[in-house]
């Protein structure tokens, strides 16, 4: 093929490759797009929706490779203002999809998906409020590259949501900063206060748009109108069941964020040089693309995305909400000495293709936007190839991680067990380790509740009055001895045990066999069974 030439040299090759590439790129949009940006968008957010699912369905065996996902369902099943790690957004939103969807893999991966698309039609929104075009398609594709937005994303948890809910909140801000009505305060009072109710890291958003009002002559036009009395107004009202929730938890979720400070001075630093050399691993495939679609006087006008003094207020304001979070993310961990999450991250760079696609010298017709489409039609024909691959390499080469545990399985023959250890009565309270108790809420076909048999205090709804009414089962693996001590301890003498192996069965072959110990504390003879 004339690509591989042995005469051509490397940038001959690239030029070659991106000619190609921008062949393919104008057969699927054309290179105006005038008039046709709508349909063309939501072609792709239908593509992400699909792709992103059919992946992670294809190359995941279970849920466990982030036990968070049947977390968030075992305890939106049972509806809480808050919850004992985080405040209960995420949690509502799973017990709201599967209120209506199977409980299977593939559902709660389509869930994963359709949160980052509803997020990216937010980030559509937001600069829309500066633009229309071929440049706001790019600057949301461009986005698809970050593990953020995929190999991250498709693991649902607190941090996933804020990808659907900040940029929502930032179109919000930005509608009440140009119309500062009290109506669009109450919006972005309320948004404001979703946010807050999936996590509280969201307070970093909130300095960055405080950060971002205060820029230009009219700085503080929004923090002295209506606008603002109405962000008070609307969170306020948003927010007090919860806090009400709070107080009365004795403040749960802020004393487990507390836990999660560093335990030496070295692990501190560890976590602080981490967390920003795993952000600017999170947005190089961004910024690569990015430089992609422009040619080289753009790629060397990019250079300016951090400049100031030649940038109008809307550009300052963008790159405020930009930088500030993750600044103030930073700034925060050093006053909490706090263990640093690198996916706390998560949230924090949805504007990052477009703080370079709208650099100072820049113009939306260098951006080569057919060039993007092709890359990320190519990425993602590339993701349904790997899939089964990464799949059968983990089943083979790795059977005993984690991802592989036999957790439906498992659940299956501890409901089996349990019906024919009472009789045909189902199960209702179930508990064990942090990855065996929630799933066997998620898989288990009798739907239980989560028992939280080590902190009993963190699963209020199974009281001692239902402990004794419909009983409970123990899953632990027969390793953790841990976990079957304290069951023993926390639930009296006389309990039935079984030991339960199960394994699962691949397209590649059956994994390696894993066993639980079943510990049972049978319902009270007489109980009458709940409904």
């Amino acid at each position: 093929m004339e690509l591989f030439r042995a005469d051509a040299n490397w940038d001959t090759l690239v030029r070659r490759a991106l000619a190609r590439i921008d062949g393919f790129g104008v057969r699927i949009i054309p290179g105006s797009v005038a008039g046709a940006e709508l349909p063309i968008f939501a072609l792709f957010l239908l593509g992400h929706v699909a792709v992103w699912t059919l992946y992670a369905w294809l190359s995941h065996n279970n849920l466990s490779s982030s036990a968070d996902l049947s977390e968030a369902y075992a305890w939106g099943r049972e509806f809480q203002l808050g919850y004992h790690k985080h405040p209960p957004l995420s949690a509502w939103v799973s017990a709201a999809w599967f209120a209506f969807m199977p409980r299977s893999d593939w559902a709660y991966f389509l869930l994963a998906a359709l949160v980052v698309a509803i997020g990216y039609a937010g980030i559509w929104a937001v600069i829309g409020q500066f633009e229309k075009g071929s440049r706001r398609l790019a600057a949301v594709w461009a986005l698809e590259f970050s593990p953020l937005y995929g190999f991250l994303a498709i693991r649902y948890n607190a941090n996933s949501v804020l990808l659907m809910i900040w940029p929502w909140a930032t179109w919000a801000f930005l509608r009440a900063l140009r119309n500062p009505t009290m109506r669009n305060g109450l919006l972005l009072g309320v948004a404001l206060a979703v946010a807050i109710l999936a996590k509280y890291f969201s307070l970093v958003l909130i300095i960055g748009m405080v950060a971002a009002a205060l820029v230009g002559k009219d700085r503080w036009r929004l923090m002295t109108s209506p606008a603002m009395a109405g962000v008070m107004i609307g969170g306020a009202l948003a927010l007090t069941p919860h806090l009400i929730w709070l107080v009365g938890a004795d403040f749960a979720p802020l004393r487990y964020a507390d836990d999660q400070t560093a335990s030496s001075l070295g692990e501190f630093f560890g976590y602080l040089i981490k967390f920003p050399l795993a952000q600017l691993a999170y947005i190089m495939p961004i910024l690569a693309v990015t430089a992609l679609a422009l040619p080289d006087p753009g790629r060397v006008a990019a250079m300016s995305l951090f400049a100031w003094t030649n940038a109008d207020d809307d550009r300052r304001r963008v790159l405020a909400l930009w930088a500030v979070p993750f600044l103030a993310t930073i700034a925060l961990g050093i006053a909490t000495y706090s263990q640093l999450s690198t996916i706390w991250g998560m949230p924090l760079w949805f504007l990052t293709g477009w703080v370079v696609l709208s650099s100072p010298g820049v113009s939306a017709r260098q951006v080569n936007t057919p060039r993007i489409a092709a890359l990320v039609v190519l990425f993602w024909a590339v993701l349904i190839v790997i899939a089964p691959v990464a799949n059968f390499v983990s089943s083979v080469f790795l059977p005993a991680q984690r991802a592989n545990l036999p957790l439906k399985e498992t659940a299956a023959a501890v409901t089996s067990a349990w019906h024919e250890a009472t009789g045909g009565r189902p199960l209702r309270l179930v508990g064990g380790d942090d990855i065996f108790a929630p799933a066997m809420v998620f898989y288990s076909k009798d739907d239980p509740s989560w028992f939280d048999v080590e902190n009993p205090a963190f699963t209020p709804w199974a009281g001692p009055a239902r402990i004794a009414r419909d009983g409970v089962a123990i899953v632990c693996p027969l390793q953790d001895r841990v976990c079957i001590e304290k069951t023993r301890a926390a639930l009296g003498p006389d309990l039935r045990e079984q030991q339960i192996t199960t394994a699962k069965q691949t397209l590649w072959r059956r994994l390696t066999p894993h066993t639980v110990l079943m510990l049972m504390r049978l319902p009270e003879t007489g109980a009458a069974p709940a409904r």
